[in-house]
């Protein structure tokens, strides 16, 4: 995996592809992701809105604007054919642009989704830590190496990477009470109350890697 060109300083923009404009169009991975960070790492990522009126050269101008050293998109089943699109045209721009996703799409999938993509990497599982372990590798200067759920674009063999959970929910911090997503008036607000599922659907990603389903303390909820 290609090494940041400036140490210790990492510019990194979260951007999200929404199903539509709504108040359910919230951007709560992103901000799971951003509220987990250090303060010194968090102050470098930037989160964006996408939304699929936008033509593709709207999309590459706008996140070229920000002028990026890593992009990491969350991947869903909606937006998996034009964030890959997008990614390839970023490849053609920027060819030195670190390009990262994450996601129940990319988990379920990732080795795929890593070359469709042309992507520099795949976080399985739930990302809080891995993408933290990632970017403070990165920003440091060195190449990520084995971390938990990862799989790099320059991985001697294909592997299947094991997702990764995260066991104890009490220690993610909220991006709402960190103040990462914004609250307006009119707003809308997601609230994440638990994780998993009980089911273990053959079609559904819920459940895969952790069967059960994991509540969030209710303290948390009424902070």
């Amino acid at each position: 995996m290609k090494s940041p060109v400036c140490q210790n300083s990492l510019s990194v923009l979260i951007p999200t592809l929404h199903v539509r404009r709504s108040a359910q169009a919230v951007a709560l991975a992103a901000g799971n992701l951003k509220a987990c960070l250090p303060p010194q790492l968090c102050r470098q990522i930037e989160l964006l809105d996408l939304f699929p009126q936008q033509s593709p050269a709207e999309m590459l101008e706008m996140l070229l604007a920000h002028r990026p050293q890593l992009i990491a998109f969350p991947l869903y089943l909606w937006n998996r054919s034009q964030i890959l699109q997008l990614c390839r045209e970023l490849r053609k721009a920027r060819p030195n642009l670190l390009l990262i996703v994450g996601g129940p799409e990319a988990s379920a999938d990732a080795e795929n989704v890593l070359l469709e993509g042309e992507l520099d990497g795949v976080i399985c599982g739930e990302g809080e830590e891995s993408f933290g372990q990632l970017l403070q590798s990165l920003a440091a200067g060195r190449t990520p190496v084995a971390l938990p759920g990862f799989l790099p674009a320059d991985a001697e063999t294909a592997r299947p990477v094991k997702p990764v959970v995260c066991r104890d929910l009490s220690s993610l911090p909220s991006p709402w009470l960190e103040g990462i997503l914004p609250l307006t008036e009119g707003c809308g607000v997601l609230w994440e109350v638990a994780r998993g599922c009980r089911f273990n659907c053959a079609f559904c990603y819920d459940a895969k890697g952790h069967q059960g389903v994991r509540p969030f303390p209710p303290e948390r909820l009424s902070a």
